[in-house]
């Protein structure tokens, strides 16, 4: 197992209160999920197009919303 280290944008808390409380469960448990293994099976990161590092991946938190991430 893999541990990731975890940084927030600035914007981070802001938005993530403004979710609903069922989406904020669900990004918090994303959250831990992928700090405690980003390579972990079942995770499907998608490339994020419009970035300019590689690197950046997004995750479906669910059909509403997904979480903008850069998978090591």
């Amino acid at each position: 197992m893999v541990s990731a280290n975890l940084a927030l944008s600035r914007t981070f808390l802001d938005s993530y209160s403004k979710l609903p409380k069922k989406q904020q469960k669900k990004v918090r448990e994303l959250t831990e999920r992928f700090q405690l293994d980003p390579t972990r099976s079942g995770q499907n990161f998608e490339r994020y197009g419009e970035a300019r590092d590689p690197k950046v991946r997004s995750i479906r938190v669910d059909q509403a919303y997904r979480m903008i991430l850069i998978q090591p």
